[in-house]
């Protein structure tokens, strides 16, 4: 008994499934694309509790059509959270946060007599004694700013803020990475990912915290509402990156107030204008993060580092590897017992 998560291969997206054996639970977050539910979901399982939906990018929403589409007939689901169905509920359609998708995505629920309800930052989720979630973001004021974009068709002059960049990354050390400023976007500039759903997952005393796109500020600041600092800080047993291990999505003063040896990153490599992870990611979480008693640091790839690192180049030298104690490691399956 114990719970197993498997981190799907979803290209550039997410798609992970939970189960919690003695609970007989069974629950989805994120769906990544089509491909994803019709080559991975749907080979794992043909139910589940509930699907969370962190939010409406397509790399994270668009398997949960065609599983919809199979609901009920072919797929048990009882429920989804999303981060805010207001915004589905408008009917409005704005290319770069997928809410044709979304739109989508409700009537196929309603279709299918699936409830949609929030997950708001606050609220918590008890299965059992010894299994829950807490949610950490969104924040309700950050979800009225992003409907009020939608509504009013507004496009920031921001920029594309989570790019990355469009060709190979630079090699740099470990060392030389870590002395750059954080890159992180404000909040404003960045609403899609901002009102991302992220959540502390505990089991049997044991937490992990998986950040869906979410801003590292939002994070920071949840975590510190709990108690957590850097003398007090969130021992972590996993971490899913924020953002596929984009640097866009880390900060130092989160960093100071986890403690984790262990880091889930999923991507296949990203697209050919959002590479990920960034090896700037890496180096400070090598150089930075509390290590919860650990002597490694493990990236854990749900892809071959290989086939990323040809796609985008060198993500740590062997010799960095060597010197800071950093393990790359291939796995599609984590369990806790």
């Amino acid at each position: 008994m114990g719970l197993k998560i498997r981190v799907l291969q979803a290209n550039n997206g997410d798609c992970f499934i939970f189960n919690v054996e003695e609970l007989d639970l069974c629950f989805i977050v994120d769906c990544g694309y089509k491909i994803t539910y019709n080559q991975q979901i749907r080979k794992n399982i043909n139910k589940a509790d509930f699907l969370i939906v962190t939010h409406y990018d397509k790399d994270h929403i668009l398997g949960a059509l065609p599983l919809l589409q199979d609901t009920p007939n072919k797929f048990q689901l009882n429920r989804i959270y999303a981060n805010t169905p207001e915004v589905i509920l408008s009917r409005l359609s704005w290319g770069p946060i997928s809410i044709g998708q979304a739109i989508s995505l409700d009537f196929l629920a309603n279709e299918s007599d699936v409830p949609i309800s929030p997950l708001i930052k606050g609220e918590y989720l008890k299965f059992s004694d010894e299994c829950s979630l807490k949610v950490l973001s969104p924040r309700e004021e950050d979800l009225e700013l992003y409907k009020m974009d939608i509504i009013n068709h507004i496009e920031k002059s921001c920029g594309t803020a989570t790019q990355i960049s469009s060709g190979k990354f630079s090699p740099a050390t470990v060392d030389e990475l870590n002395k750059r400023r954080d890159s992180v976007p404000s909040i404003a500039c960045d609403l899609s990912n901002a009102t991302s759903i992220a959540f502390i997952l505990t089991y049997r005393n044991k937490n992990l915290l998986f950040l869906g796109d979410s801003h590292p500020d939002i994070i920071a600041d949840s975590l510190e509402e709990l108690g957590y600092s850097p003398s007090n800080m969130l021992r972590l047993e996993y971490v899913k990156l924020s953002h596929h291990g984009s640097k866009k999505n880390i900060s130092k003063r989160l960093l100071s107030i986890i403690s984790c040896s262990n880091f889930i990153i999923s991507t296949n490599g990203g697209s050919s204008k959002s590479r990920h992870p960034n090896p700037e990611t890496l180096a400070k979480l090598a150089k930075l993060v509390d290590r919860n008693g650990s002597d490694t640091i493990t990236f854990l790839f749900n892809y071959p580092v290989n086939k990323i690192e040809n796609k985008n180049g060198l993500m740590m030298s062997d010799l960095d590897k060597t010197k800071h104690k950093v393990v790359f490691l291939e796995a599609n399956e984590v369990v806790i017992s």
